[in-house]
């Protein structure tokens, strides 16, 4: 018997007895790149359009710069060919496992061409799913591990190829395509036009000097509504500075006239008079510290409570928003081991816009025994509650819970789960299909 797994992994079962397989993983740390190269197959001298890509990690929150590399020279060179992108865009995978991402444009592949898909991790070390051929005794796992077709890079210009190692193996990077009608069309010669000798002109009178405000992203990530300013001003005029560009992974903390942020800073909307050309350099910071809690961007202007500088927390409310540097962002998660082994941390309240509570988020907080969690939770992970305060008493205000990754009262004694009443039937089939111990309410 063979059953089916990702990109042509088959498994082959040697009992008659019941079957589980895990696909393995490799820890990929920050700056390390993987690629697969694919060839354009739809024949018939038909093109194709590339409109997702699949990726698969093992950790919530990943997060990556990703860029698609055609007609590529190198079959051993994943970035031989024509980027598609200016700068590679990025993306963070909020849950573990398999994830689809259509890309921000479609991509036109030429028959017969080979193209790649490049992924950079660019936050915390990522444990990303790979394919390999098993033999474990009772199941015999192949997976296609051919050369030429797999690639990891320590900094993204010398490539390793996976299948020729002694134990080859292929990342699990999956590239969705389309048929399409496509004539590529010849540009016409251009015809030389004579251009008749000029007749002089009297002398001009002399205008005043003007000078002009350029933005610069100042980062070879990519930024999003990046302001640009072609008014010319007469010197002495007031200008106002333009909006904040956006980075899906970065905060921006204003702008400077110094690229390393040594200069003059500005906010968006302030004035100055100016009086010769000047370059604004736009700054960036990964993280945000507001009452001792720490927030990090995850998407255009979303953010994430990564943790908290104080130690000896007591109380925790997470809010809806934040606002830094004259920009408003959501809070709409909780990181994984964001306040785990906080034993002085006895209340949280958690905002409406969070929507999902990472793994371990809670974990081992000895002391925990009340949490407030806003409408917008859809998504509880692993252990995020493990080892809080007996009675512990949790109320989710929520009516779109859908997933609870594990027993919510993992290590706790007598857990109180308080939910609306509306969804007490629903919600007390999720949270007891991990745990027979957990007490169940209404509100």
């Amino acid at each position: 018997m063979q059953l089916l797994l990702l990109g042509g992994t088959t498994i082959t079962k040697k009992k008659n007895d019941g079957v589980t397989a895990s696909t393995a993983s490799l820890n990929l740390p920050a700056g390390y790149s993987v690629a697969n190269i694919f060839t354009a197959k739809a024949g018939n001298g038909s093109y194709e359009e590339l409109g997702e890509i699949v990726t698969a990690s093992k950790n919530d929150y990943a997060s990556y710069q990703i860029q698609i590399y055609t007609d590529l020279k190198n079959p051993s060179n994943p970035v031989s060919g024509t980027p598609a992108y200016a700068e590679p865009f990025e993306y963070t995978q909020a849950l573990a496992g398999i994830d689809t991402i259509t890309l921000p444009k479609p991509v036109l592949l030429a028959p017969g061409s080979q193209y790649s898909v490049v992924i950079t991790v660019t936050g915390n070390p990522v444990s990303y799913y790979v394919e390999k051929s098993q033999d474990l005794g009772w199941i015999t796992v192949s997976a296609d591990t051919s050369p030429n077709q797999s690639f990891y890079s320590r900094n993204g210009s010398s490539w390793i190829d996976v299948g020729k190692l002694a134990d080859p193996y292929c990342f699990s990077i999956k590239a969705h395509t389309k048929t399409v009608t496509f004539v590529p069309t010849v540009s016409p010669t251009p015809t030389v036009t004579v251009t008749p000798t000029a007749t002089p002109k009297p002398t001009a009178t002399p205008k005043p000097r003007t000078y002009q405000v350029k933005y610069v992203k100042n980062t070879r990530l990519s930024v999003g509504s990046l302001p640009s300013d072609k008014t010319k001003y007469t010197s002495g005029r007031n200008v106002k500075v333009q909006k904040a560009p956006y980075c899906t992974s970065r905060f921006f903390t204003g702008w400077n006239t110094r690229a390393d942020g040594k200069g003059t800073r500005y906010l968006p909307g302030q004035t100055f008079k100016i009086k010769q050309n000047i370059t604004l350099y736009a700054q960036w910071s990964l993280s945000y510290t507001a009452s001792s809690l720490i927030y990090r961007v995850t998407g255009r202007q979303t953010v994430t409570c990564y943790g908290t500088s104080n130690s000896r927390l007591g109380k925790a409310v997470i809010p809806l928003t934040i606002k830094y540097a004259g920009v408003t962002y959501k809070v709409t998660s909780v990181w994984s081991k964001a306040f785990a082994n906080k034993k002085n941390l006895s209340s949280v309240v958690i905002g409406h816009n969070v929507s999902a509570i990472g793994s371990q988020a809670f974990y081992n907080c000895r002391n925990l025994k009340a949490v407030t969690i806003g409408t917008g939770l859809t998504r509880i992970g692993s252990q995020a509650f493990r080892n809080v305060k007996a009675k512990c008493v949790i109320t989710i205000k929520s009516t779109c819970l859908t997933t609870v990754s594990s027993k919510i009262d993992q290590g706790v004694k007598k857990m109180t789960v308080r939910v609306p009443k509306a969804k007490y039937s629903a919600y007390n089939r999720l949270l007891r299909k991990h745990s027979r111990t957990v007490l169940v309410k209404r509100f």
